[in-house]
């Protein structure tokens, strides 16, 4: 199997890095689209597990948690079963942010529920050894 150079890669990355679309990524560089996403999803593992292995032990005084949405194919509203069997609709982001460092500690995709909020919260407790105690965190 062919593999892009190292030059090649790092091409590509730093346009997507700088916004530029999958497509303009492809004109621009002359890679084929399924490689460019193949890249991306390769450096998406490589960045998670890079995230999950550094990102522990943090002292954070203040923690901001919210939710980001977004539609996947169509809206949850517009879909129709079929479409959301394959996994079309609404997609909730959780994040929980360190305030003043901008840090994103801890970050899944679900649906937007009370209890996914409180699983950020029990993720972050679990990578900091904090305990969550209603909705604040405690040392």
């Amino acid at each position: 199997m062919n593999r892009l150079n190292t030059q090649k890669r790092v091409q590509v990355l730093s346009a997507l890095v700088e916004g530029v679309s999958i497509n303009a990524t492809c004109r621009m560089t002359g890679v084929a689209k399924h490689t460019v996403l193949d890249l991306l999803r390769d450096l998406g593992c490589a960045a998670a597990a890079f995230h999950d292995f550094m990102v522990r032990g943090l002292r954070v005084r203040r923690l901001q948690c919210d939710e980001i949405w977004a539609f996947v194919g169509a809206k949850q509203k517009n879909a129709s079963p079929e479409k959301k069997a394959e996994g079309w609709g609404d997609a909730w982001t959780w994040t929980a942010i360190d305030a003043d460092t901008k840090l994103c500690v801890t970050f899944f995709f679900a649906e937007a529920h009370g209890t996914d909020a409180a699983r950020t919260q029990r993720e972050y407790a679990l990578i900091q050894e904090f305990k969550p105690v209603g909705n604040t965190l405690l040392k």
